[in-house]
Order: C-alpha cells, then sequence, then structure tokens
C-alpha cells in the first residue's frame, strides 16, 4: 500500500484513522462523542494539577487539533501518536530498571483521574503509552524512566 495516508487503525470503542504510512512521527485522528471530548479535554488543559502531583510534563494523550463533526454529536480530535504501549513495555522491558516507576505512573495517573471526576471507561495498560526522553544529541535517555501518557479516551466521562 504504497502511498497509503489514511488508514483505519484496528481499535475496539469508536472510529480511529492513522494519518501517514506508519505510527512513528504521525497523527491519528480519532472521531469521538463531543462528551467524551470533554473529558479528554480536561485533564489535558490540567497542567498544574498534573506539575503538583509530580509530573513535569502532562501525562495524557496530545490533542494537536479538534473540530465538531457536521453531526453537531462527534468530534474530529488530531491527536500526536506517542511510543508503545506499557503492555508492550513492561512485556519487553520486565526486568529492566524502570518497570515500578512505569507502574507508578500509571497509577498517579489513574487517581488524578479519578479526583478530576473522569472515568477513562477503560485504563488497561493498553491504553497508557510510553515515550522515552532524548538527550541532548537525540538519542534515547535510558537512564531516565520513560514518560506515561494516558490515550484512548473515546468511553471517558465526567462527572
Amino acid at each position: 500500500e504504497e502511498g497509503l495516508l489514511r488508514k483505519k487503525f484496528a481499535k475496539t470503542g469508536t472510529e480511529t484513522l492513522l494519518l501517514g504510512k506508519t505510527l512513528f512521527n504521525n497523527v491519528i485522528l480519532r472521531i469521538i462523542p463531543n462528551n467524551a471530548f470533554i473529558s479528554w479535554m480536561n485533564p489535558y488543559e490540567a497542567t498544574d494539577i498534573w506539575k503538583k502531583a509530580g509530573f513535569n510534563y502532562v501525562p495524557v494523550e496530545p490533542i494537536l487539533e479538534a473540530n465538531v463533526c457536521k453531526d453537531g454529536k462527534n468530534t474530529r480530535v488530531y491527536a500526536g501518536v506517542l511510543g508503545v504501549s506499557v503492555s508492550e513495555y513492561l512485556r519487553m522491558y520486565s526486568q529492566r530498571k524502570h518497570y515500578k516507576n512505569v507502574k507508578k505512573q500509571v497509577q498517579t495517573i489513574k487517581n488524578i483521574l479519578k479526583e478530576m471526576g473522569i472515568t477513562h471507561g477503560h485504563t488497561h495498560d493498553n491504553n497508557f503509552c510510553v515515550l522515552h526522553e532524548r538527550t541532548p544529541e537525540g538519542r534515547i535517555d535510558w537512564g531516565k524512566p520513560p514518560r506515561v501518557y494516558c490515550i484512548d479516551f473515546d468511553q471517558s466521562a465526567s462527572s
């Protein structure tokens, strides 16, 4: 499929399209209910809450652009693609030194979302991704634990 720019992403739930040939350095388009988008925006904009919880970044799937669909019920959300899922990371690196740190980050993110009144809908390890920090030369900094991000807010709700 040379030259493919849009491809349906295999996942359960709402429609997701990959925009590009691979996941690396690309964008996905999620078409989700408006209420789920609001439940995603709230933690995405809550920089002070995340900072207070010890994060020096917002551990929520990055929203690059969003607009309401013509049906008025859904939102088209363009999101940045992150690294591998926590599930895959822990499988590949289960003996590495950052295992406990990654699990702790996942639990902290779940706790903060709950404190914010947000029910994600499916906070299993496949809906958390890791992203390694880079050295000034652009190499992965294996000495630092990866950053963990919560993704896939299509079933989320706010109370």
